[in-house]
């Protein structure tokens, strides 16, 4: 309902990034609150293909850039980057991105992480692989599988548990990014331990089954662009996650997790 206005042109001035013009558009969305996200490449004095990619919101009417490959990652120590965009979320006046970093002490066993560009356009961390996670007996968490999300906030992933036997090295967190505020207990935003493999469960055939694999339940619901939340299938939200489970009678089930 809102009137039309040109958001971003190849070869126009990419916002927040001086001498630099946009070259391609790799993913866009529109968000619950009628606000423009996208990610695209861009060309210029300075830019290499370390530092060519950007993500772009509409504020309040105004294109402003919120992250970019080479630039500083919110809340890291000195010298640590974003390397690489790998999803995108746009949850009402948030936006859940899962990236790469690269930097010093950034290794293969620390580089993926989960933020949230909150509505008061700070960023907090949600997951880092390589860090403590709670409740699980001081394992680490390791590379992300799946980050699955929805429009009002809730999220969910599955994620290898460093240092756990391979019977129970993965788990499933979620979360809830509207709790709280960015301010004021942003701590509740952050995921909770859901379900994690080699839990013993009652099922219909054996009476007591270990299980012994978990997926979601359907890989339909992003493109290959890497951008989420835009109308395919949804299979996360406040009524609860839908997951494939396997367990040790050899059955099969389709679960809501709440």
């Amino acid at each position: 309902g809102f009137a039309s206005f040109l958001a971003a042109r190849k070869g126009s001035p990419a916002p927040d990034i001086s001498g630099a013009v946009f070259s391609s558009f790799l993913a866009e969305n529109v968000n619950p609150a009628s606000r423009l996200v996208f990610r695209a490449t861009v060309t210029g004095t300075g830019i290499t293909a370390l530092n060519n990619q950007g993500i772009w919101h509409d504020l309040m009417g105004t294109i402003k850039l919120i992250a970019r490959t080479g630039s500083p990652a919110p809340g890291m120590q000195t010298g640590i980057v974003w390397s690489r965009f790998l999803q995108i979320c746009p949850q009402g006046n948030r936006t859940l991105i899962r990236a790469l970093l690269r930097g010093p002490s950034v290794t293969a066993a620390n580089d993926e992480i989960i933020y949230l560009y909150q509505e008061d356009n700070t960023f907090l961390v949600l997951y880092r692989e390589g860090a403590m996670l709670p409740d699980i007996n001081g394992l680490r968490g390791g590379p992300i599988s799946r980050l699955e999300a929805n429009i009002d906030g809730h999220y969910s992933f599955l994620a290898t548990l460093v240092g756990a036997s391979a019977s129970t090295n993965l788990a499933l967190l979620s979360g809830d990014t509207i709790k709280g505020t960015s301010t004021t207990a942003n701590s509740l935003r952050k995921p909770e331990l859901k379900l994690r493999k080699g839990g013993i469960f009652a099922t219909d055939l054996a009476g007591r089954a270990t299980l012994t694999s978990l997926a979601f339940a359907s890989t339909r619901t992003q493109d290959t662009s890497g951008m989420s939340c835009k109308g395919l299938s949804n299979i996360t939200g406040g009524a609860g996650t839908l997951l494939r489970l396997s367990f040790s009678d050899r059955s099969t089930q389709i679960v809501k997790v709440p």
